[in-house]
């Protein structure tokens, strides 16, 4: 390379514009440090290549064109691809170096473009490829999305947002947002803008919109430029949530009817028993006693009339025991429910065995004791009217966290999908349900019955 060549380039090295030598073929010789930065460059990688590799493909044959003449190349607008593969354009021309058989070439950016142009040019490019993406991201999420400035006015509204208020996003977008919803301007909903704002935490907020018949919870995001909040119809929750609570308000109402049913047939029977049974024996007694005046020393009609009063005595005694509550600060759960046992024992009428081994001195509330000994109450009541069983077997135990409770009978069962005619089991449910507990009922005809209860256990 001559002495020519060698100036050319110690003088294009030194000047701050892109620059660069081209031998005959339009093969790279040399490329100044410029022109390296310009296209991102690494150690002049691009020597020994043709120029036209450089250049975007529609220029390619214009590039070649203009080196296979001799002469000088006169002033010609290239675009050139950068590492990053953004594109750079550049007017140069070149000068022929007869003895080198090189063209000196030097350029300027395009538009007077600068290196630092180019890398803003490329950032903007990027912010707006980022803007875009959030933008496809916003408008794909299940929510609808508003932004906000500091003066309330809308700048941003999602596709969800219009198919959730029904309002087009031209119809909101540069506007206050109290001028499109003025119902929002309430005392409670600006208390919650506002919190949002002072606190800079994020705030919850549910209302009910006549204008759109709807239920919308929104959710506020304060920033330092302003708003963003996120929206949804839970018109279909909320209508969920009142049907329950209609739901739970006739059970309340059935229950409650229920146990007045139950009190009043009680009270009936307490008084057919006090009028056919100990009426009638106290009948019985006076009709005796008036013999006895008469009749003064009568000792068979004296003797008769103790027995009758003895058992007048014992049936008040027995109705007393049934309609009273095991007395729940005397004694406990084991021993109130071997009372009860004893008590039923003596009609006669079946064998009951009791096993308490698995609860051992396990205590429990009042609630739930008075719970379990009606439970047990019931029906062992049930049984004695309607099963015929010849044994029941009772066992109460404790197992993972809950007391259990087994009554098993060999009487002649029931269907139990079968309607019931009274109202004994639903009110043992109901007061297995009132302690968080579950109660269900296993039988069918000539298999007898299984009672099984589940308490969570509670001091």
């Amino acid at each position: 390379m001559d002495s020519a060549t060698n100036y050319s380039k110690e003088l294009l090295g030194n000047i701050n514009q892109p620059a660069f030598l081209l031998d005959k073929k339009g093969t790279l010789v040399f490329l100044n440090d410029y022109f390296q930065k310009m296209l991102a460059l690494k150690n002049r990688q691009s020597e020994g290549m043709l120029l036209s590799t450089l250049v975007v493909e529609n220029e390619k044959n214009k590039i070649e064109k203009h080196i296979s003449r001799t002469g000088n190349i006169p002033s010609i607008q290239t675009t050139f691809i950068a590492i990053d593969k953004s594109h750079v354009s550049v007017r140069w021309e070149g000068f022929w170096n007869e003895e080198g058989a090189f063209w000196s070439c030097v350029g300027k950016l395009a538009k007077e473009q600068t290196v630092e142009s180019r890398i803003q040019n490329q950032y903007e490019k990027r912010i707006k490829e980022y803007n875009r993406r959030l933008t496809t991201l916003v408008e794909r999420i299940g929510e609808g999305f508003v932004a906000l400035d500091r003066e309330g006015r809308v700048i941003y509204w999602n596709q969800k947002a219009e198919l959730i208020s029904g309002r087009r996003r031209d119809e909101v977008l540069a506007r206050i947002i109290w001028e499109c919803y003025p119902e929002m301007a309430t005392p409670e909903f600006c208390s919650f803008y506002s919190k949002a704002i002072e606190l800079q935490t994020h705030q919850e907020y549910e209302a009910f919109y006549k204008n759109e018949q709807k239920w919308i919870k929104i959710i506020l995001h304060p920033g330092n430029n302003g708003v963003t909040a996120f929206f949804r119809d839970i018109t279909g929750q909320k209508k969920i949530e009142q049907e329950l609570q209609i739901q739970k308000k006739q059970r309340t109402k059935e229950i409650t009817a229920a146990v007045i049913q139950a009190q009043e047939k009680e009270r009936m029977q307490i008084s057919q028993e006090l009028h056919d049974n100990v009426n009638q024996v106290l009948t019985t007694v006076k009709l005796y006693t008036e013999i006895c005046v008469n009749d003064f020393g009568n000792k068979e009609l004296m003797q008769r009339s103790m027995q009758l009063l003895q058992g007048c005595i014992n049936e008040i005694r027995s109705l007393s025991k049934q309609l009273s509550a095991p007395s729940l600060g005397k004694i406990g759960l084991k021993d109130s429910l071997k009372d009860l046992v004893r008590t039923m024992t003596a009609t006669g009428k079946t064998s009951i065995g009791l096993d308490t081994k698995g609860i051992r001195d396990i205590k429990v509330s009042k609630e739930m004791h008075l719970a379990i000994y009606r439970i047990v109450q019931e029906h062992l009541t049930n049984i004695l009217k309607h099963a015929n069983a010849k044994t029941v077997r009772i066992v109460i135990s404790y197992v993972d966290d809950d007391i259990v409770l087994k009554i098993a009978d060999d009487g002649k069962g029931f269907n139990v999908n079968a309607p019931a005619g009274g109202i004994g089991i639903a009110n043992m449910k109901s007061r297995a349900e009132s302690l968080g507990g579950r109660l269900g009922l296993n039988s069918a005809p000539g298999l007898g019955c299984v009672l099984i209860a589940h308490f969570p256990k509670n001091e």
